[in-house]
């Protein structure tokens, strides 16, 4: 598998805050929608469903402090030889 270069996963994540900034209102109505769909018999279940103008804000401030953080992918964490000159590295990996 061909790992993303951080430039790429960067535009990536700056076309998710793009998305999320231009869908706004039609995530606000879709989330309506199914909102007016639920049975309020889970009132907590209910409230993390909510969607605002104030939770879009923090999906993109969510995004976009992703982006700013160092690409953890390659990273070594340990690498030691053990035994018969065998090397082990302990690298960071994609997951998902």
């Amino acid at each position: 598998m061909k790992l993303l270069d951080t430039n790429k996963k960067n535009n990536v994540l700056k076309s998710m805050i793009r998305i999320l900034g231009e869908n706004r209102s039609e995530l606000l109505a879709a989330n309506k929608e199914d909102l007016d769909l639920f049975k309020r018999d889970d009132q907590a279940m209910y409230d993390r469903l909510v969607i605002d103008d104030s939770k879009v804000d923090g999906m993109i401030a969510s995004v976009q402090s992703v982006m700013q953080q160092e690409d953890p992918v390659g990273k070594v964490i340990s690498d030691r030889e053990v035994h018969d000159g065998l090397k082990v590295i302990n690298k960071t990996a994609p997951f998902g």
